[in-house]
């Protein structure tokens, strides 16, 4: 990068430009905004781009768990993903992106999601890696309205929230701080209703992810090959719990890493053979009430 545009975590004195970059990018109303800002923002959680002491890009992480195969896996969710007009083309985001996935890989995080505005833009992430895992949803959610009528406090609210969110299997789990921004958002907007997102997932450690399915699917018994993004290949053999790699090359199927990423979370199982998609049920994965 021209050595004039400098990565680096925002400082206390840029808050007021990184709410400039999100209201020229998004238009959202200051309301919001500073909703946004006042609950899920955390300096050393965001990069930016800075060109002559200004703001020109930027994007946020916020921590998150996925509940999978019993399991809660940590991830980084990706929002606030904005670059001003006039400083686009320059390949700011793609900078951002790749030094998100370093600061995941240095922090132990081995998932990244993100939800894109529209549906053209799983094609702009997937140059990243990124794959889409989960399906926009078709059933409105329970009013969350509704659950705060029905509570007679806070804390009684958020239990039965995570009733019908966090206790269901693949699920993207949210906290009490979580919820609290929840509901203030949907205050804001007058309760509208919602459904399940779509959204992309970048798989930093398959390693891991590989381990956590094995041991959750004890009868699970096959080989693959994974394909890198540099064409390399990594074989692996899935038994008794375990997930372990092998030299040998005669596999049961092979695929690349978004192919694994799809299967591992449900989303498509089309092109395996059909004796071995048992492994890999397609599913519904929920993820709901992102501050989108």
């Amino acid at each position: 990068m021209n050595e004039e545009f400098a990565i680096h975590h925002p400082t206390p004195d840029m808050l007021p430009q990184l709410k400039n970059v999100w209201k020229q990018v998004f238009g959202d109303e200051d309301e919001y905004i500073n909703l946004i800002f006042d609950q899920k923002y955390n300096p050393s959680l965001s990069l930016v781009v800075v060109y002559r002491r200004q703001v020109v890009s930027m994007l946020h992480l916020q921590p998150y768990t996925l509940k999978m195969w019993g399991h809660r896996i940590p991830f980084y969710y990706l929002m606030g993903l904005a670059t001003l007009p006039q400083f686009r083309g320059r390949r700011l985001m793609e900078r951002l992106i790749h030094h998100a996935h370093r600061l995941m890989s240095l922090r132990g995080i081995p998932l990244a999601i993100l939800v894109p505005a529209e549906q053209s833009l799983f094609a702009y992430y997937q140059q990243f890696g990124y794959v889409q895992t989960f399906h926009r949803g078709e059933e409105v959610l329970p009013s969350l309205q509704s659950i705060l009528q029905n509570a007679d406090s806070e804390c009684n609210a958020y239990q039965c929230f995570d009733r019908y969110f966090n206790q269901v299997d693949f699920s993207v789990q949210k906290s009490f701080e979580d919820f609290r921004a929840i509901v203030a958002e949907a205050r804001q907007e007058n309760f509208p209703s919602k459904q399940n997102l779509w959204g992309a997932t970048f798989v930093q450690n398959i390693d891991y992810l590989l381990s956590v399915y094995a041991e959750a699917n004890m009868d699970a018994s096959f080989s693959l090959a994974i394909t890198q993004a540099d064409n390399t290949s990594n074989y692996y053999q899935i038994q008794r719990g375990r997930a372990v790699r092998i030299s040998r090359r005669v596999v049961d199927f092979s695929c690349s890493v978004p192919q694994l990423t799809q299967l591992l979370f449900g989303f498509d199982n089309s092109y395996l053979p059909s004796h071995l998609r048992r492994y890999f049920p397609v599913r519904q994965v929920y993820m709901n009430y992102m501050l989108e």
